[in-house]
């Protein structure tokens, strides 16, 4: 479980650097 909210940061974080 711990391993998804680590997957959603991660792509949260590129999505801020993409934008």
């Amino acid at each position: 479980m711990l391993a998804h909210q680590t997957i959603w940061m991660e792509l949260l974080f590129l999505g801020l650097i993409q934008m």
